[in-house]
């Protein structure tokens, strides 16, 4: 539960840092404009987000690594908080889980399996 708490709220601090990323951005003009119906560039590897514009267009910030190191430091914190807790559940056994003379059994992925004795 303390984990689940802990990555709540990791994901409420990236959300902050990027809103503020936004805003910096915005206080700068540095954005590009898309009209509506026009497709957006992706940029591999950069963190984008956009904000609807009153003529249905969108403005499109890109949040560069080197200028926001902060809110991909924070997104591969959280994806590797998140790969850590799928190891540990896996690891420990179903409440369902029973014992038998060879062992407990586990469900992993929907498999029943024995592991050890």
């Amino acid at each position: 539960m303390r984990a689940k708490a802990n990555l709540q709220i990791l994901e409420a601090d990236i959300q902050v840092a990027v809103t503020a990323g936004i805003e910096q951005l915005k206080a700068r003009g540095d954005y590009v404009e898309y009209a509506r119906g026009e497709h957006y560039q992706a940029v591999p590897g950069v963190l984008s987000a956009g904000e609807e514009t009153e003529n249905g267009g969108v403005q499109l910030f890109y949040l560069y690594p080197e200028e926001f190191g902060d809110i991909y430091a924070k997104r591969k914190r959280r994806e590797t908080e998140t790969a850590v807790r799928k190891v540990v559940s896996l690891l420990q056994p179903k409440k369902n889980a029973t014992a038998s003379k060879v062992g407990w059994i586990w469900v992993i992925r929907g498999q029943p399996g024995c592991v050890g004795p």
